[in-house]
């Protein structure tokens, strides 16, 4: 009985064989090299993407500083606006105590 692994040249049909195991193989190596380098095309990929997540997070942080004074620049404007809201209406109530003290007096 022959072992299957043992490849004696006799005759054409065994060359065809050895043909098409070189060619299959070949075609093995060309889709690996494919392979290596639809892998090398998508860690570039992941490359960029990461770059252009590591700005994105660097300007968020950079608008989240802008944001924040924003947030005490309004907190400190809306104090101010009470306040003001505040002296007005006292302003108002000091003014018609003035007047009527006048009226009562002139009267």
């Amino acid at each position: 009985r022959e072992n299957p692994r043992e490849y004696e040249l006799r005759g054409e049909p065994q060359m065809e064989h050895l043909n098409a195991e070189r060619l299959g193989l070949k075609r093995a190596g060309n889709d690996l090299d494919r392979l290596g380098m639809h892998g090398d095309a998508i860690l570039t990929a992941l490359r960029a993407q990461g770059n252009t997540l590591k700005r994105t997070n660097s300007n968020l942080y950079s608008l989240n500083g802008v944001i924040s004074t924003s947030n005490s620049i309004i907190n400190a404007v809306r104090r101010t606006e009470l306040v003001d809201r505040w002296l007005v209406l006292l302003g108002m109530l000091a003014t018609t105590f003035l007047l009527g003290l006048l009226w009562w007096n002139i009267s």
